[in-house]
């Protein structure tokens, strides 16, 4: 791989004002980078289902896993970056290869594989093999990262900005052959609190979660329960009339790797001032604590160069808290951009500034029509990896998480 590989990305295009996307189509994937500068760089790695979907031939495969590898590993390695995050989507029929070729590729590059990897079964909309990937990485030699671990598992990373202390975990939970989420669910918050305890951190400082379900349609509702179990603990329950405390939070249908009930990421921000994090709400929904389930809209964490806005799992979800047009893919696709670009203004972003996305769909068929509408609203490169997935309702079709970098004021791009 070539090692000036940036000057293979184009910029993609962006209103005046917006944080520099850089974007890159090769060996059946595209890759979307956004520089957030203290923050670090977001990557968004989709595949290409004309690259998969239509050959199934095993080498092709590998080639395809090879290369994703070897493009995040020549532009760490370029940029002098650490993964903090990783989260891949596929198929489980191709994980053992996917992690094989992780294993053997990113060492060529000087990168550690021995690190937290969520990844999550999650078949792409064209079929089966890899949908994508979504990293986090910052510079090494500011951010110092360390690796955290449980029994010499890693589980985690820890650094800091300058501006803020971050700690970020990642709990693929327990094999099992008949899982039992609220045990599993139990543990990875008693988990977490302990973690976090011995590095200086709280479950209070927990600003976003992604939780990966086995069966959500059957489990969302225990899980909540646990949820608010270990929240109230840490004094993180709703009150009427305080202020909101809750994380930002994806809870979709997902299984992780060794087929558990639980698969559980975590971030937690310890900042140097108060006002670093706040959370968000949005005009247009009802807050999600109103209807059972405990997170907040959005979280958004100031930097020195950006702030980082991290997007809850969003919905057609209406201001009682209903169901919006519930056998109508496209009416639920614009519905729920609509309330990401309600919940985005009152911060003055918008979606162009989305950095990565989930892109989660029940049906194969709405991935197309995602696109078309997307390509209307001005977001033809629109940063998401789409997932099949069933969403905590039987009747929701559609749903979209993100992370979004929006530039300080008087800042155009980002920069180390």
């Amino acid at each position: 791989m070539n090692p000036t590989i940036s000057k293979a990305f184009r910029a993609s295009p962006s209103p005046p004002g917006s944080v520099v996307k850089q974007r890159l189509a090769r060996n059946g994937l595209i890759l979307t980078y956004t520089d957030a500068g203290t923050a670090g760089i977001f990557i968004s790695a989709t595949a290409s289902g004309s690259a998969q979907g239509a050959r199934e031939e095993h080498d092709n495969y590998e080639t395809l896993y090879e290369a994703l590898y070897e493009t995040i590993g020549t532009l760490l390695t370029e940029k002098q970056l650490v993964i903090t995050h990783e989260r891949v989507f596929a198929s489980l029929s191709c994980q053992h290869d996917l992690l094989y070729q992780r294993q053997q590729t990113l060492p060529r590059y000087g990168i550690d594989p021995n690190t937290p990897v969520t990844l999550i079964h999650g078949c792409p909309p064209w079929g089966s093999g890899l949908a994508g990937a979504l990293f986090h990485a910052v510079p090494g030699s500011i951010a110092k990262p360390e690796t955290l671990e449980i029994h010499g598992t890693p589980v985690g990373r820890i650094w800091s900005s300058g501006i803020a202390d971050y700690a970020r975990l990642q709990f693929g939970g327990n094999a099992g052959l008949s899982p039992q989420l609220d045990l599993e669910a139990n543990e990875v918050f008693l988990a977490a609190a302990s973690v976090l305890a011995d590095n200086g951190f709280s479950l209070t400082d927990v600003t976003r979660t992604w939780f990966y379900i086995h069966d959500i349609l059957d489990n969302y509702q225990l899980f909540n329960q646990v949820r608010d179990k270990h929240y109230t603990d840490f004094r993180l329950a709703k009150k009427s009339g305080a202020p909101l405390r809750l994380p930002a939070s994806t809870g979709i249908g997902g299984t992780s790797a060794n087929r558990s009930a639980l698969a559980a990421d975590f971030l937690a921000v310890k900042p140097k001032s108060e006002d670093t994090v706040r959370q968000l709400s949005n005009p247009a929904q009802k807050e999600a604590f109103h209807y059972g389930a405990s997170f907040s809209r959005a979280v958004l964490i100031q930097e020195q160069t950006a702030d980082i806005i991290q997007v809850s799992g969003t919905a057609s979800i209406g201001g009682d808290g209903r169901t919006l047009h519930p056998k109508d893919g496209a009416s639920q696709i614009a519905c729920t951009l609509d309330k990401l670009e309600t919940l985005l203004e009152t911060v003055s972003a918008s979606l162009n500034q989305v950095a990565t996305a989930n892109v989660f769909l029940k049906d194969p068929a709405l991935w197309d029509i995602f696109q078309r509408i997307a390509r209307k609203r001005g977001l033809a490169e629109f940063p998401g990896v789409p997932v099949i997935a069933d969403i905590c309702r039987n009747d929701l079709l559609f749903e979209i998480d993100a992370e979004v970098v929006m530039p300080k004021i008087g800042t155009t791009k980002c920069v180390y």
